[in-house]
């Protein structure tokens, strides 16, 4: 089942992803496709792409598909978790990372975005019908200073 966890469908130019917390869970289903990052052909493949100072979190083993893109960039990214392969990049403090990152990690039992609570906040949407889940900005913008220090 085709389910990157970022999808770049060419022809873009020009892209930058940048200072994303990537988390993906295990799965149950071994069909469920494990890519973090897949750039493929829509009517074309993308062209200069930067991808830096992202946290790239696998619980089972993942893969970059840059297939006939060019010109991506991949920089001062941190992996943590097994990767078939990894893109060229400056970074190499992986071991820091996942300390850091663990600090920021709710030890659950649970394998999903529960883990993340501290980078997220619970909020009532519909007059206190759901209640949504949604990115705490400052915690994330507090996150990637201590991370680039």
């Amino acid at each position: 089942m085709f389910s990157p966890s970022i999808h770049v469908a060419g022809p873009v130019q020009n892209t930058t992803i940048e200072h994303n917390i990537i988390h993906q869970t295990s799965v149950k289903n071994a069909r469920i496709d494990r890519t973090m990052l897949e750039a493929d052909s829509w009517n074309g493949f993308a062209d200069s792409t930067i991808i830096k100072q992202n946290l790239f979190s696998a619980s089972g083993e993942s893969s970059f598909k840059m297939n006939h893109s060019s010109r991506n960039y991949f920089l001062n990214n941190y992996y943590l978790g097994k990767y078939d392969s990894l893109p060229p990049d400056g970074n190499v403090n992986v071991k820091d990372a996942a300390n850091f990152y663990s600090k920021y990690r709710k030890s659950v039992t649970y394998d999903g975005f529960e883990q993340l609570a501290g980078l997220i906040i619970k909020k009532k949407i519909g007059e206190g019908a759901a209640e949504g889940h949604f990115v705490n900005k400052l915690a994330i913008q507090s996150f990637f200073n201590r991370m680039d220090k």
